[in-house]
């Protein structure tokens, strides 16, 4: 999409953007070593939290007995009926002071509602909803309960409309919902996490109607206060006798759970309540999930604009609905999670890698078992994976041990039936280890000898000593305030003692400095302690300084090594598990169609997807190797050169050698000869008609009249043979 929108504004087409990391929320949770939750409606999803969680659900009783009454679900033939039956109830409850909330599952059907009580009739469905008799009857029948003239076609019903878009000021909103007369129309997000309080919530009403200045004094937010609580006694006490809040849903949930929650606004605390829902067989849910239930409502002969009310058979039928389109979403989800979990164990085997790489630091060892592995597996490669004796490639592979890693072996053609693959496995195994411990023990030499010239042709050996116990005393600082930890857990006084011992002086600081002393100072204080011995002895202290030195240099090249063999590995981890992110997204497109080859999509996935995954791990460990037997030493920086990292990941970069293997030289020579054989021979003539091609019931070509097939027809057809 943002590739067509850039095409259509004649900017510049950007490669297509890739997720680098993500995570199901299920994995996400699952990550958190305990793990608990509080809901009022997970009992209906008991189920999928003990297989996705393995978490028991368990009930607890509420704090005051509920005595909402939840009214059997009413069911219409048409849509509107249904509207229209809601309709007469939100007018009943609101001409005797009762508070309703009305859900909805919709943003759509909250502007439907809306518009029904304000009785706009422009809009032709609201005409048709308030136009049926029943309304009109209805209508006159209060009126002569009141005294009074109420016109159904200008009646209009005071409302709130709530539909999740300005979470804050609905949730204000929402919790005056229990008021006399307050009529509120919610989507199920609307007001999340908001009690309704019935006669209202003293404290928002003096932000919604008192609106306070902000330089209101506390004595008058008090006053204020104390008067709305007043009100709201009063308003509760009403609305308790006529029945607290009235819950009125407008279509059942594709979940039993949102329904509950719904339900769930009445109620509470054992204040009372009741709640109903109105339904038709025009609601998604019951189209495509009800089964036979017009044929039920057909059978029962049901009246015009009158709903069924606690059937037997409907009851079931709804409950049946609902319990499809859980298990169907429960399915999709399980399904995401199956998906998700073969990455989510992948990139639990990366992260792990990363951490240590970044954590720990240290990764010599595995690094030369890495190149053991490389080592046998070109072995095999060009040898026992090609087939028998006379199909390997040694040439090739003699090239790659060249060129790649420095080591001269040369294999004649008769070798290859004298070789054990797994012998010759061995072999370079070791050697490819022994090259890399030779080339990365070449740059620590290259790195000495810079040192010993530096010291070497110091002219001024004084300025040469103070340099030397600059670093020493930033080596031992080092040892004893490692980074990444606080100073409270610093060895200041294994550090002071050291040098105490070593240079018969240390620096003095008080125990209630060393908590807050910063690394920089603590190694000032311990050069100059070894400066202040050097100058009091200078014969007796500069053998330690230089002896200090060599230690201290020593750790400073295996850092050298070490740290590029920590960016090395960690580009290419990071490098191949990009490009594996990217092409298991395309995996997931493709093997969806699998499925019509009557094999499991998910199956395919994972046996892909392992495929894939061994072979990224086995390019991380080939990108790494061969980086460090490409890695270079600056002398007049005393920093090693990395190679351009970018090319490590391209073998026909690293070795253009490997192209002209045995196979590759195979396929030119059949070409060649193809093409040559295909020169010799002489092109021939395409054949021509000498008259025009005849039907066989054209009529004959030599003018007899007859039809070609009974005349010349087999005579000519047996010339041509």
């Amino acid at each position: 999409m943002h590739q067509a929108i850039e095409a259509k504004e004649n900017v510049q087409v950007r490669a297509e953007s890739q997720t680098y990391a993500t995570i199901s929320l299920q994995n996400y949770f699952r990550m958190y070593a305990r793990l608990a939750g509080m809901t009022g409606t997970a009992d209906t999803e008991a189920a999928e939290f003990k297989k996705i969680y393995n978490l028991d659900v368990n009930v607890i009783p509420t704090n005051q007995r509920m005595i909402r009454y939840d009214e059997p679900d009413k069911v219409y033939l048409t849509a509107n009926e249904k509207f229209a039956g809601a309709y007469l109830d939100i007018l009943d409850c609101y001409l005797r002071g009762q508070p309703v909330l009305v859900g909805t599952t919709s943003i759509d059907m909250n502007e439907l509602m809306s518009d029904l009580l304000n009785n706009v009739r422009k809009d032709k469905r609201v005409r048709d909803i308030l136009d049926r008799p029943i309304v009109e009857r209805t209508f006159t029948e209060i009126s002569e309960q009141l005294g009074q003239e109420l016109d159904y076609k200008t009646f209009k019903i005071p409302h709130t409309v709530l539909n999740a878009k300005q979470h804050d000021a609905e949730a204000l909103v929402v919790a005056q919902g229990g008021r006399i007369r307050s009529v509120t129309i919610a989507t199920n997000m609307a007001g999340r996490g908001t009690d309704i309080k019935l006669g209202g919530d003293p404290e928002m009403l003096v932000y919604l109607e008192d609106k306070l200045s902000k330089n209101a004094s506390h004595a008058q937010y008090e006053r204020v206060l104390a008067e709305r609580v007043k009100q709201c006694k009063e308003e509760h006490v009403k609305v308790v006798e006529l029945g607290g809040l009235r819950v009125i849903g407008t279509e059942r949930h594709e979940s039993r759970r949102i329904d509950n929650q719904l339900r769930g606004r009445s109620g509470r605390q054992g204040d009372p309540g009741s709640s109903s829902f109105y339904l038709s067989l025009e609601d998604d849910l019951l189209r495509i999930f009800g089964g036979r239930m017009e044929g039920i409502l057909a059978r029962l002969q049901v009246e015009k604009d009158m709903p069924i009310v606690s059937h037997r058979l409907m009851d079931r039928a709804i409950e049946r609905a609902q319990k499809s389109v859980e298990a169907h979403n429960f399915d999709i989800r399980k399904r995401l999670l199956e998906y998700d979990d073969v990455m989510n164990q992948q990139r639990t085997v990366i992260y792990q890698i990363r951490r240590h790489i970044l954590m720990e630091g240290e990764v010599h060892d595995q690094i030369l078992a890495m190149a053991e592995e490389v080592g046998g597996s070109l072995a095999i490669g060009y040898t026992a994976d090609l087939g028998k004796p006379d199909a390997w490639d040694l040439p090739t592979l003699s090239r790659i041990l060249k060129h790649r890693y420095g080591i001269e072996r040369e294999w004649g053609e008769e070798d290859a039936f004298s070789l054990k693959p797994q012998d010759l496995a061995d072999e370079l195994a070791a050697e490819v280890r022994g090259q890399l411990e030779k080339t990365l023990a070449k740059i620590l030499e290259f790195d000495s000898l810079r040192y010993k010239h530096i010291e070497e042709t110091a002219a001024d050996r004084e300025k040469l000593l103070l340099a030397l116990i600059e670093q020493v005393a930033y080596y031992l600082t080092e040892q004893a305030a490692p980074e990444g930890l606080p100073p409270a857990k610093w060895r200041v006084g294994g550090l002071l003692e050291k040098v105490r011992e070593r240079y018969g002086r240390a620096p003095e600081i008080p125990e209630t400095e060393r908590r807050h002393l910063a690394f920089d100072r603590l190694m000032t204080l311990t050069r100059l302690a070894i400066e202040g011995a050097f100058a009091a002895d200078r014969a007796a202290i500069e053998p330690l300084i230089l002896a200090d030195w060599e230690i201290a240099k020593t750790e400073k090249q295996r850092r050298l090594i070490g740290s590029a063999e920590q960016r090395l590995y960690l580009w290419a981890l990071d490098h191949h598990w990009m490009r594996h992110l990217w092409r298991m997204d395309h995996l997931r497109e493709a093997v969806s169609f699998s499925g019509y080859a009557q094999r499991d999509p998910l199956i395919e996935y994972k046996r892909e997807g392992f495929a894939m995954f061994e072979e990224m791990m086995w390019e991380i460990k080939k990108t790494t190797v061969n980086g460090l037997f490409r890695l270079g030493y600056e002398p007049r920086t005393g920093r090693i050169h990395i190679p351009n990292l970018q090319d490590l990941s391209d073998e026909a970069k690293l070795v253009k050698e490997e192209s002209s293997s045995r196979a590759y030289e195979q396929a030119k020579q059949d070409a060649a000869q193809a093409a040559e054989a295909a020169g010799d021979r002489v092109k021939q003539a395409p054949v021509k008609r000498d008259r025009p091609k005849l039907g066989r019931n054209d009529p004959c070509h030599c003018g007899s009249g007859k039809k070609y097939k009974h005349c010349c027809w087999d005579k000519d057809h047996r010339a041509a043979e």
